[in-house]
């Protein structure tokens, strides 16, 4: 089996849990969904094949049905392959915006060379049942026995082995929007992005407030310088120092509550995409396996 992984820097393993998915199933969901990626690259399709259905059952997200349907497809499971593919598309009609139109396509085309085969595999089955069935003497002309030794041209020939059903062609990739199929939460909408712009706005604040404070201290100043051409002024000389020390604390926790924000937003959890797709063809069976990393 060839394992592919394809290098895009998208979105992590991230599900938006469907309304029927159950509290803190979604992480669950998600180890199931690596757990069978694990058993792909055993060649263990049996075990990956439990693991996606048991990821669905956690968070039913049409998108990982299309990976049931073509890990039986792989397994040669036809009948079953089709059974998903229905629910996929029955649960994407009711939930519209879980599945891209590419991806209904692919999984509208892919059911289409399932029943073809289907259709394909019980007419060759029917044909060589009847090719087998032992035809019955004739009554009034009954067959002579032959020695097995002396063949004859009476003997009717052997019925002919039915032509195996052709190997499945290569399956046409399906695209998840993300692990199992849907786009991750935008950062800005996370605990971690709230915080970094709340921490951001708190930054500018006060970088205003000390531009204020640090035009006060250079009016006092001045104020003061003037006032000692007679008698130096000791309020306004007071009243700017307490200023001046006000400015200075402010821009330093600006400066802190900035370097703080941009850390936030530059260590970020980075999100990555995993999408399965079987590969079958007359010499080998496999798996792509589309990740970003």
């Amino acid at each position: 089996m060839t394992l592919l992984f394809r290098i895009t820097l998208i979105c992590c393993l991230g599900v938006l849990a469907l309304p029927n998915a159950r509290a803190g199933s979604v992480d669950e969901a998600k180890q199931n969904f690596l757990t069978a990626v694990k058993q792909l690259e055993k060649h263990n399709y049996q075990a990956a094949l439990r693991e996606f259905e048991a990821s669905y059952r956690l968070n039913p997200i049409p998108a990982v049905l299309l990976n049931v349907a073509l890990t039986h497809k792989a397994l040669g499971h036809y009948a079953d392959a089709i059974e998903s593919l229905n629910r996929c598309l029955a649960d994407a009609a009711q939930h519209p915006k879980s599945l891209s139109p590419e991806q209904k396509a692919d999984g509208t085309k892919l059911l289409a060379e399932l029943k073809a085969k289907v259709a394909t595999h019980a007419t060759n089955h029917a044909s060589a049942h009847r090719d087998e069935t032992p035809v019955e003497a004739s009554p009034t002309k009954p067959a002579p026995s032959l020695s097995a030794a002396t063949p004859s041209a009476e003997t009717p020939a052997a019925a002919a082995p039915s032509a195996a059903p052709p190997p499945p062609q290569l399956a046409q990739p399906v695209h998840p929007t993300s692990p199992i199929g849907e786009s991750p939460t935008p950062f800005v909408r996370t605990a971690r992005g709230r915080a970094a712009i709340g921490i951001g706005v708190s930054a500018l604040a006060m970088f205003a407030a000390s531009a204020v404070t640090g035009g006060i201290v250079l009016s006092d100043r001045d104020s003061y310088r003037a006032s000692c051409a007679q008698v130096c002024n000791n309020n306004l000389y007071t009243e700017a120092h307490s200023f001046a020390v006000s400015t200075d604390v402010m821009l330093g926790i600006g400066g802190a509550a900035a370097a703080t924000s941009l850390i936030l937003i530059l260590t970020r959890p980075k999100h990555h995409t995993l999408a399965v797709t079987p590969s079958v063809n007359a010499r080998n069976a496999g798996f792509v396996l589309g990740g970003a990393f």
